[in-house]
């Protein structure tokens, strides 16, 4: 048994603005508050659990936690001596996500490396604007691999100086946030 009774205290207004959050993205409601649940939850969930703990249908949290797992954003795990699947949030679901984003890129060049070595010479517009769109790929993948290299080197250094599971936290707020943005 998972020993999960209710959602942890003080943590339904955060399952349901991640809810809130992921919907302005298009994405399911019930996919972010799923995403919020695993984050919240210190042990892995199994699917019936994350079922009754948001009051939705197991088809719901069948379609939204593929959903998540396709996005990289939870994992089924093995708890021994139980046969149900459980679920728990990924290790740095964050830089899986911004990684996963740059590699969506490369369709988009194999298709615009494609037209390139087909169009005439004479179409230097539809040329030029095929060439900016590999630029741009290029860029963001090259930017992606820094934003990639800097978040791991700040991750390394938070659980250096704090340990992994500090119970208060000290991140400084997104600049968003700073600049009355949110």
């Amino acid at each position: 048994m998972s020993g999960h009774k209710q959602l942890p205290e003080g943590s339904v207004e955060f399952v349901e603005g991640m809810g809130l959050y992921f919907a302005q993205f298009d994405l399911p409601r019930i996919f972010g508050r799923i995403v919020g649940l695993l984050m919240v939850s210190e042990q892995p969930i199994p699917h019936d659990e994350i079922a009754r703990l948001l009051s939705i249908s197991r088809g719901s949290v069948s379609t939204n936690i593929r959903l998540a797992l396709s996005l990289s954003m939870a994992e089924r795990v093995a708890v021994p001596g139980d046969r149900r699947d459980f679920y728990r949030q990924t290790g740095d679901t964050w830089g899986r996500g911004l990684a996963a984003e740059a590699g969506h890129l490369a369709p988009l060049v194999r298709m615009g490396q494609h037209a390139l070595k087909t169009l005439p010479d004479d179409h230097p517009t539809a040329r030029a604007r095929i060439e900016e769109m590999l630029d741009f790929c290029a860029f963001f993948e090259e930017e992606c691999s820094g934003l990639l290299a800097r978040w791991e080197a700040r991750r390394e250094a938070r659980r250096a100086t704090r340990g992994p599971s500090s119970a208060q936290p000290s991140y400084p707020p997104p600049a968003s946030v700073m600049n009355g943005d949110a």
